[in-house]
């Protein structure tokens, strides 16, 4: 017996939408309004307001360029041709005999080699390895945040150990 009074009230529930909603629509077409906006409407000028213009000038501003490279850009075609040219540069260690701590360290040698290269032409990037690894590879036994130099030879990217009592080439991976 329930579900009976429960079908007949879902079946007057529906009856009585459906009237409710053709009442609408008739109500609609009888006002001679569409149910549906076909076309856009188009926008009407409220009011126009005048501007003023004001004198236009025109500020250059100069400031200092400051240029790495002054000659044509050049790349290494070896790894023995980069560690060659590493040699020649010169690098010495910051403090070889000690000195206050944290005053120089592995982002230091990754600073002086990038720039040295930049001044040369050659292009060479920071890099950042992290629990001693760089894309994956294990680059050095340092556990925490370890900076170096990335460079490209022969389309092969390599990690580069700056500091000169650790000078060390490591291959990265092969660019596309």
């Amino acid at each position: 017996m329930r579900i009976f009074h429960y079908s007949l009230t879902i079946i007057a529930l529906l009856i009585f939408g459906s009237v409710s909603f053709l009442q609408g629509a008739t109500w609609q077409l009888e006002r001679n309004q569409p149910i549906f906006i076909l076309r856009p409407v188009p926008y009407e000028v409220i009011r126009e307001v005048p501007v003023e213009v004001i004198k236009e000038v025109e500020v250059i501003k100069e400031r200092e360029v400051i240029k790495y490279c002054n000659i044509p850009y050049r790349a290494w075609e070896s790894i023995a041709q980069f560690q060659e040219w590493y040699k020649a540069q010169d690098f010495t260690m910051l403090f070889p005999n000690g000195g206050v701590l944290d005053t120089a360290d592995c982002d230091d040698y990754a600073e002086d080699l990038q720039r040295a290269a930049l001044e040369q032409g050659y292009s060479i990037s920071q890099a950042l390895a992290l629990k001693g690894k760089y894309f994956g590879v294990k680059v050095t036994d340092i556990p925490k945040g370890h900076a170096g130099n990335m460079v490209l030879i022969n389309n092969v990217y390599h990690w580069v150990e700056p500091q000169p009592d650790k000078f060390e080439v490591i291959k990265i991976v092969v660019r596309d």
